[in-house]
């Protein structure tokens, strides 16, 4: 484990390295004077320092349907300042494209970032 003094360094090491900015949302439901739910999005939090990594295919459930064959969705990964709030129900934009959360890494060592695995929304 990094002394408090070496977790700091590392954390504005990182930092440097966000070069992007995004907005991160969380989903929100409500219900009407009729009990029908509606679906929008919150924004958590904006201008927040990331950055976009090419992750390859994904190898989770999210096989799509592209005409008659099967697609894999591409997987991306957000590295994002350590503690951000960032869960599966969220989204993330980074310029003008907008990604879904799929899980956030919860086991990375010495808590220096925060890393969401995100797919292109393409709803």
């Amino acid at each position: 484990m990094f002394s408090s003094n070496s977790l700091t360094r590392f954390r504005n090491l990182l930092a440097k390295s966000l070069t992007d900015t995004c907005t991160i949302e969380r989903e929100a439901t409500a219900q009407d004077q009729y009990g029908a739910s509606s679906h929008s999005w919150e924004v958590v939090a904006d201008g927040v320092n990331c950055r976009l990594i090419q992750g390859g295919e994904s190898n989770s459930s999210g096989a799509q349907r592209s005409g008659e064959r099967e697609v894999l969705e591409e997987e991306y990964k957000v590295a994002l300042p350590w503690g951000t709030d960032v869960g599966a129900d969220y989204r993330i934009t980074v310029g003008d494209v907008r990604y879904l959360v799929v899980r956030v890494e919860q086991a990375l060592t010495d808590d220096v970032m925060t890393m969401a695995l995100v797919v292109r929304d393409n709803g």
